[in-house]
């Protein structure tokens, strides 16, 4: 919705891509932290974010790279999310 008292528009997120890239990636970006569903993509030079859930944790961005909604890591089928941050030493 328009932040203007009076204004009734409806501000998608097509809108703000539309709009500008930049501001594109700063709503995407700022959205990680709001939503619970939202990854950034660990793919090389990739800037997108993809919605998930911890239900089905194999994400794929449009770009290939292949990422674990729960960690937040690439992809690991064989591997706990625990195993990878023990791996990568990140605490928990």
């Amino acid at each position: 919705m328009c932040p203007f008292e009076t204004c009734e528009v409806q501000i998608t997120e097509d809108f703000i891509t539309a709009f500008s890239t930049e501001l594109s990636r700063s709503y995407h970006y700022a959205r990680q932290f709001i939503s619970p569903n939202v990854r950034r993509c660990v793919g090389k030079d990739c800037e997108k974010f993809i919605e998930g859930s911890a239900a089905n944790p194999h994400l794929v961005c449009e770009c290939g790279a292949e990422l674990c909604f729960n960690c937040g890591a690439s992809w690991h089928p064989d591997l706990t999310c625990q195993k990878v941050m023990k791996s990568c030493n990140i605490k928990d």
